[in-house]
């Protein structure tokens, strides 16, 4: 019985599930160089802030100093004595007020981390659009790939059969010239599609590496729409869109380094 069981086990193919859309998309943001690139530029901004919050913290000031020291003066009786002299000294400081620069380089640095992160979905957003872009043209070149070869296989198939009836005297050579010209013509249309499809499939492997082709690729389902008007729409995408919220955070960055730029006209209080 046990023999039975474990010789079934090994008689079964392995079946392996095709990718689907979502996953594509998925895999693709996950692994592109591009996205780890904006990861890293949003961890740098990230590093910065400290040094921009510093100007909230004291400074202190450390010194030393050592060295040799020749004195002749009246109170030793003008004779030369060679000393060895030392100083050590520690300042305590802090800003009071430097016309809002800490103030506004912190702000400007926080809309800068805002604005690398927001980078960091953006470009997300176009590499899925990009991904699943060419994952459905891999799926549609391919559907009329196999449309073209039908289609070359019909007309192989009519050129047959006139080519006996040609032969057999009971057809027309006119007949046949005419479906041999639209056999080359399906053949071209079929290698056209080839490029296409093949084309298609070199696109989608700049996204997504790897030996993958529309057999691996799972046809994706009809989705709803989040919205059924125009004007919905264009409002989810204005509150959503990535790329919107960039140019905020851009103009943050600007606006607080307008007015950081002022800080110099003031005083600077320290204590």
């Amino acid at each position: 019985m046990k023999r039975s069981i474990l010789l079934s086990v090994v008689l079964v193919p392995m079946m392996v599930s095709a990718m689907s859309l979502t996953e594509a998309v998925k895999k693709a943001v996950e692994t592109h160089p591009q996205i780890e690139m904006k990861k890293e530029d949003r961890e740098a901004q990230k590093r910065l802030l400290p040094k921009a919050q510093a100007g909230y913290l004291p400074s202190v000031d450390l010194s030393y100093s050592v060295g040799p020291e020749v004195t002749k003066t009246i109170n030793n009786k003008r004779e030369r004595e060679s000393l060895t002299r030392q100083d050590a000294s520690a300042v305590l400081v802090q800003n009071v007020f430097s016309g809002l620069d800490t103030t506004y380089a912190v702000e400007q640095q926080k809309a800068l981390i805002s604005s690398a992160g927001n980078n960091v979905k953006e470009s997300a957003n176009e590499l899925a659009l990009a991904a699943s872009t060419y994952y459905i043209e891999v799926l549609r070149t391919h559907e009329l790939l196999k449309i073209a070869k039908d289609n070359v296989a019909v007309h192989k198939k009519y050129l047959s059969q006139i080519d006996e009836k040609v032969k057999a005297g009971v057809g027309r050579s006119s007949d046949y010239k005419q479906t041999l010209a639209r056999y080359e013509n399906a053949l071209s249309i079929e290698f056209l599609a080839a490029q296409n499809y093949d084309n298609a499939v070199s696109s989608f492997e700049r996204i997504l590496p790897g030996n993958l082709g529309a057999a691996d690729l799972e046809k994706p389902a009809v989705g709803s729409i989040p919205a059924n008007d125009l004007e919905s729409l264009v409002e989810i995408a204005m509150k959503n869109n990535p790329k919107i919220t960039v140019s905020h955070s851009d103009i943050e960055v600007a606006t607080a380094a307008l007015k950081r730029a002022d800080a110099p006209f003031y005083p600077k209080v320290d204590i």
